[in-house]
């Protein structure tokens, strides 16, 4: 009987060796043919207003365009100027109504 089980052990050791092998074997392979996908343009992450106020001589737009043509004339913004947004962004965004737009800006609900 004691030697079953010393055969066993043995067995079920091996075993768990093997797959130890085999899952070290499979990751070296994953890693070496692994090639990074770039992201379409189409999904590319889109920046963070908080992190996007910079002084410039052009105006902020919001939101942010993806493709802008610079032309002469002007506009009139209401005041108070309503927007809607995240929570997470509203204080930058009456921050830039207030410092850019010299207007307030309100979140609606």
């Amino acid at each position: 009987m004691n030697k079953w089980l010393r055969i066993g052990k043995l067995i079920l050791l091996g075993l768990f060796g093997l797959i130890v092998i085999i899952a070290i074997g499979l990751l070296l392979y994953y890693q070496s043919i692994y090639k990074e996908t770039p992201l379409p343009t189409e999904t590319a992450a889109k920046p963070s207003l908080s992190n996007c106020i910079l002084p410039s001589d052009k105006p902020v737009l919001l939101p942010i365009p993806k493709k802008l043509v610079w032309t002469s004339g002007t506009f009139k913004l209401p005041n108070p100027l309503t927007f809607s947004a995240i929570a997470s962004e509203v204080e930058t965004i009456k921050k830039v109504c207030k410092n850019r737009f010299n207007t307030e800006g309100v979140a609606s609900a």
